[in-house]
């Protein structure tokens, strides 16, 4: 936040607030191109959005299975469901449609009164006498503390929670399922090939994808090739 102009005729609250949220590690992080009309919806909406869709259907699927897998799962995608959801929803403040949009106009006026009120506390200390140089003091000192409480408080809460969430991309769980349907299919035939296919996976796939093999599996484990994929990818890492 760029510090609080002294006099009315400096104030520029709308631009202070553009500039503070429009960062390359905030809204650009979200896709927001500099430049761009309230009217152009951030890209990294739909990603979000997706991503919350993938974690719901993933959890539905997932059900009430019971076991150490199946809680890891269930607590990784609640998490990430509720990361998504809480950054999507900070964002919404700003940016709906595009940014700036929202109640964004309300956080301006709400700063420009407050950037007002400390302007106004100067200039009455600036004129003070020995009469009242001490009570305009302490109003210059409270309307600057509501300031801070505003930008330290208010804004930066906001920017907190609309930091870009990080969501799993749609890959991650489409890989989930197509090698578990892969691994299915094998263990039809040769057992030797099925069981390499299935400490070949283990060995390949990320941390994420491993979360998410147990939504996708059948109840019954062929030859016990789930466990055996689950125990590569536990002891060699996989693929980070």
């Amino acid at each position: 936040m760029t510090n609080p102009h002294s006099t009315p005729n400096d104030l520029n609250p709308r631009a202070d607030l553009i500039g503070f949220f429009s960062t390359p590690a905030l809204l650009g992080r979200w896709g927001h191109a500099t430049g761009a009309s309230s009217r152009t919806v951030i890209p990294g909406v739909a990603v979000v959005e997706e991503s919350i869709a993938l974690c719901r259907a993933a959890l539905a699927q997932l059900g009430d299975r019971k076991s150490e897998r199946a809680d890891a799962a269930r607590a990784w995608l609640t998490s990430t469901r509720e990361r998504c959801s809480g950054a999507l929803e900070a964002l919404s403040e700003v940016a709906l449609p595009g940014f700036p949009g929202g109640s964004f106009d309300g956080l301006v006026a709400q700063y420009s009164e407050r950037l007002a009120v400390v302007a106004n506390a100067e200039r009455a200390l600036a004129r003070s006498t020995t009469a009242n140089v001490k009570q305009s003091r302490e109003n210059l000192d409270f309307s600057q503390a509501q300031l801070r409480e505003f930008t330290q408080g208010t804004l930066e809460d906001l920017k907190v929670r609309m930091t870009w969430p990080a969501p799993p991309p749609a890959s991650v769980f489409a890989a989930a399922e197509s090698t578990t349907q892969d691994l299915v299919r094998v263990s039809k035939g040769s057992a030797p090939i099925a069981l390499e296919t299935a400490l070949r996976f283990g060995r390949e796939s990320t941390r994420e994808e491993a979360l998410l093999w147990v939504c996708f599996e059948p109840q019954k484990d062929p030859n016990d090739l789930f466990s055996w994929r689950a125990k590569m990818h536990a002891e060699s890492g996989g693929a980070g």
